[in-house]
């Protein structure tokens, strides 16, 4: 358990922590293909600014943990000084919380923590001249697009050298416990992201039209992954107190893959619509609003699937669910017949048109 005092400083300080909310969305997206069959949960703003925690496959224990610090910088490029020996130290402090964090890991636990900016890193060393008479050369490491990731372990020896130095000094000044031990845990990545709020958005949009480009409304999706990541980073750390094993600071990846398999039955909603709705829609009674702006009323819909609280909807869904008509020779037949079936069983306010919808998308979801 770890108790601090700068443990909801991030929350406090929302405004200013869209990068790294951004960034977190930007790796997920990007790398969607290997997290969607992995038992793993995110965390904002808790021991880090976020976490990517993979559990074993028995759900039991963490197997290991990427744990981000995002930071963005405008005007100079990243380099080993008094300010990233700072950074640097709190990093290795978040390494040493992680492994004393009380959630149960795996035998072979272990972590990754990750400085990740926007902004290149230039790593040198520049050799006195006493050190070059006894042999010592210029060092140089870039961390660009072209070396976007790099361990501690692998640079230079002057340069990690260098780095230990300015961890030292940070801990000496502030009197803290130096976590040195924990660099071969430290790596180096550069994101090709934009610098501003507004372009970062623009990216995303961009990341999810070229991964997801199925999905027909991707700023959509991309508002819906946002605000689950919302509800986490809102959340305070209860007296102060910093534990994984809080699961109101957790996005849970079965959430995100649920939220993506909602986008994917949405959109085949959508396909099929277009493909099969001229045999049945005027047989069916949708008004001429609904066939002229389908998918607005469409994704509504899907909004009021996704609530568990709205009883009426669930109903539906649920009798489309256990009750497969699909035996039927047309849609429109198929379709007069579920909403015969829910009307007769249970009592509703909605419209024919409303409860029509609801059945169409529980269809496409269960039957598609």
């Amino acid at each position: 358990m770890t108790k601090k005092k700068a443990a909801n400083s991030g929350v406090v300080a929302l405004s200013g922590f869209e990068f790294q909310r951004n960034c977190a969305l930007y790796l997920l997206l990007e790398e969607y293909a290997t997290f969607k069959d992995q038992d793993y949960f995110l965390c904002i703003e808790h021991h880090d600014d976020f976490l990517f925690c993979f559990r074993t496959i028995d759900s039991q224990r963490i197997r290991n943990i990427k744990a981000y610090q995002a930071k963005k910088k405008t005007g100079s490029l990243w380099k080993i000084d008094s300010n990233f020996g700072e950074i640097l130290a709190k990093i290795l402090e978040v390494g040493s919380d992680l492994r004393n964090d009380s959630i149960p890991k795996c035998e072979h636990y272990y972590h990754e923590t990750i400085f990740i900016s926007n902004t290149e890193l230039d790593f040198f060393y520049n050799p006195s001249k006493e050190e070059k008479k006894a042999g010592k050369k210029k060092e140089k490491v870039v961390i660009n697009e072209t070396n976007s990731f790099v361990c501690f372990e692998h640079l230079p020896i002057d340069i990690k050298n260098k780095a230990c130095v300015y961890i030292q000094s940070f801990c000496d000044e502030y009197d803290v416990e130096n976590h040195i031990e924990g660099l071969g845990d430290v790596h180096f990545q550069w994101i090709d992201f934009q610098k501003t709020a507004n372009k970062q958005r623009e990216g995303l949009l961009g990341l999810m039209k070229t991964n997801f480009p199925h999905i027909v409304d991707p700023k959509a999706a991309i508002d819906v992954l946002l605000e689950l990541f919302r509800g986490v980073e809102t959340t305070y750390n209860q007296g102060n107190v910093i534990e994984l094993m809080d699961a109101s600071k957790r996005v849970e990846g079965e959430a995100i893959k649920k939220t993506m398999t909602i986008l994917d039955t949405k959109q085949e909603t959508y396909d099929f619509w277009r493909e099969h709705s001229p045999s049945f829609v005027g047989k069916v009674s949708f008004p001429i609003k609904v066939r002229l702006k389908p998918e607005e009323y469409i994704a509504s819909t899907f909004e009021l699937l996704k609530d568990m609280n709205n009883y009426t909807y669930q109903v539906i869904k649920d009798y489309v669910k256990t009750n497969d008509y699909s035996h039927y020779n047309n849609f429109d037949e198929m379709f007069n017949e579920y909403l015969k079936g829910i009307k007769s069983s249970h009592h509703t306010n909605l419209s024919d048109v409303d409860i029509l919808l609801a059945i169409l998308c529980s269809f496409v979801e269960f039957y598609c």
